[in-house]
């Protein structure tokens, strides 16, 4: 998907790339030499042999992000990058070609004055920047470090060529002469240096660690974990659970040959967890927020579930509802079978869930615009998972009363994932055709319903006996600005709406909170972090004057449906 957004992002900057010679090899040999300052890691030296980028004058050879979403990848300019290929010197033209507003991806691009020959030898240097600096919740591609170890992706500063390939030959190695003894490098695809094949988007998102990292990796198990800083929580603990939840999950969607998978984590100034997945692996940026154990071992469970279902094929926007609404199905389905977690803790993850979808302000926005505005409006990016999730517990609850109880959505699930194996479609129409093999001309109405934006309403037994559900009709809370305003020092107004009530009552982004009441720190994942009261009260300071300021959350009415667990809870209770 990275690579169609590079592909894309091109042809909408108006560029002519070079000719592309499809049958010829593409060979990476990259370096990576990170140099240390102080004890923390500065920067990064790179050196990159390319083989089989040939090209013609005039035309990009090399491209890398300027930015991805909200991240910012390297500044690369003029004369910082050296290259030579076997004629000699090979002097190229950096050039930042704008993409149309709210595309996520703006390219930065090389292009020779010659053309070039043979393999190209290509010497730069990146910079690292501190972990716990301030940035924007984004993708963890970019390059961060702490405590003598630094991470990141290759995606937002390693050049590669503009030219096509269905393969990647790539030897990564690490030059780690530079740090202290007992330093290492590891990468998603292992540790150390190595040499494998892959596409060229699942090599770009490739997440690494290098220098002081520690590590849970067992020989017996194919779960390992690595990190830098010092997380907040019991790392051994956690990750000898995933590994546990791993295990469950390969049994599971019967993938016994599936490799091993890597958790990459490192520190992240905002309370809430951030990262971003790719082939083998996920890296987590650990917030400074509490969130309770049980919760963060379920939000492995869900990054582990993308490792086997990925996902569908096509718009990433338009389809995430598939992924990321299964991640969050299957993250409480899996682990509760298993004993990995008891119906009380799976209980709090549904009502917080269930929440997050009844409460979105976009609750009836249509995927088609979801896709075209995920990554314009932060708020609208949890739908794909509150509403898949949803979707899939409606989708599951009809599949079994259709089928009186002898099939339910882990056959649908499955179904799909042998149509990938075999060669056969991992996309919508494949979807659409199991559902309404299963279900009827209903079950595809019903994806129609959901991708349109049509409010779902599960029956009573959506998750089992000792559940009961109940409906009420309340205001859809709004707090009127960033809930990171509430979460993150220095507390200060930030991503003001002007037309809310914290507007009208005459906040301004920039106005420091000295304190609140009426709004709850809550850490959680893919829901709200703040729980508000109907009504808000600030202390604010602007100018050096303080002053009071309250105003009301209650926007427009919303009708929300509960499930409540049983106070007497029966072995019977399955979900």
């Amino acid at each position: 998907m990275i690579r169609k957004y590079l592909q894309l992002a091109t042809v909408a900057s108006g560029l002519v790339v070079g000719a592309v010679h499809a049958a010829e090899p593409l060979q990476l040999d990259v370096i990576l030499k990170p140099i240390a300052e102080s004890g923390d890691i500065k920067r990064v030296q790179i050196t990159e042999v390319v083989r089989g980028a040939s090209g013609e004058a005039g035309h990009p050879l090399f491209q890398v992000p300027a930015r991805v979403t909200t991240v910012m990848g390297q500044p690369y300019t003029d004369g910082d990058v050296s290259a030579h290929d076997d004629q000699g010197e090979l002097s190229l033209t950096v050039t930042v070609d704008k993409a149309p507003p709210g595309y996520p991806v703006e390219m930065r691009t090389f292009t020779p004055k010659r053309a070039p020959r043979g393999a190209i030898t290509l010497h730069y240097v990146a910079d690292v920047a501190d972990a716990m600096a301030p940035k924007k919740p984004g993708p963890s591609y970019d390059l961060r470090g702490t405590n003598g170890g630094f991470g990141g992706a290759p995606f937002t500063f390693l050049l590669v060529p503009t030219k096509e390939a269905a393969k990647v030959d790539v030897s990564w190695s690490w030059d780690l002469s530079a740090l202290p003894a007992g330093s290492r490098g590891v990468t998603a695809q292992g540790e150390g240096n190595l040499q494998w094949q892959e596409s060229p988007d699942e090599f770009e998102t490739l997440f690494f660690l290098a220098g002081n990292v520690q590590a849970y990796a067992p020989s017996s198990s194919l779960f390992k974990a690595y990190w830098i800083g010092n997380p907040r929580f019991d790392v051994a603990a956690a990750s000898a659970w995933s590994a546990k939840a791993f295990d469950a999950l390969k049994t599971f969607f019967k993938q016994p040959n599936i490799s091993s998978y890597t958790l990459l984590m490192r520190p992240y100034a905002r309370p809430r967890d951030g990262g971003g997945a790719t082939k083998a692996g996920f890296m987590l940026e650990y917030g400074v927020g509490q969130l309770s154990d049980a919760s963060r071992r379920i939000m492995f469970t869900h990054e582990m579930v993308h490792h086997f279902i990925g996902m569908l094929d096509g718009e990433s926007g338009v389809n995430a509802w598939y992924g990321e609404g299964l991640a969050e199905f299957y993250k409480i389905r899996i682990p509760l079978r298993q004993g990995l977690i008891d119906l009380p803790t799976a209980a709090r993850e549904i009502a917080v869930m269930v929440d997050a979808y009844y409460t979105s302000p976009f609750v009836d926005l249509p995927f088609a615009e979801i896709g075209k505005r995920r990554w314009s409006d932060r708020s609208i990016q949890g739908v794909p998972y509150n509403r898949g999730f949803i979707y899939f517990v409606n989708l599951d609850t009809s599949i079994r009363k259709h089928s009186n109880g002898r099939r339910s959505l882990d056959d649908l699930v499955l179904a799909m994932l042998e149509s990938r194996r075999t060669g056969h479609g991992y996309d919508e129409r494949k979807w659409r055709e199991l559902v309404k093999a299963e279900l009827g001309a209903e079950g595809e109405d019903d994806f129609n319903r959901m991708l349109n934006g049509v409010l779902i309403e599960p029956p009573s037994d959506a998750f089992g006996p000792c559940f009961t559900k109940r409906t009420e009709k309340h205001p859809r809370p709004v707090l009127g600005f960033s809930e990171d305003s509430l979460l993150t020092e220095p507390r200060v107004i930030d991503g003001l709406v002007a037309d809310s009530n914290a507007g009208r009552a005459g906040l301004a982004n920039g106005d420091r909170i000295v304190r609140f009441t009426g709004a709850t720190p809550r850490i959680a994942h893919s829901a709200t972090n703040v729980l508000l009261d109907k009504d808000v009260h600030l202390v604010l300071e602007r100018d050096g004057v303080r002053r009071d300021v309250s105003f009301s959350t209650e926007g427009p009415e919303v009708t929300e449906d509960y499930w409540d667990l049983s106070e007497t809870i029966s072995k019977k209770c399955v979900l």
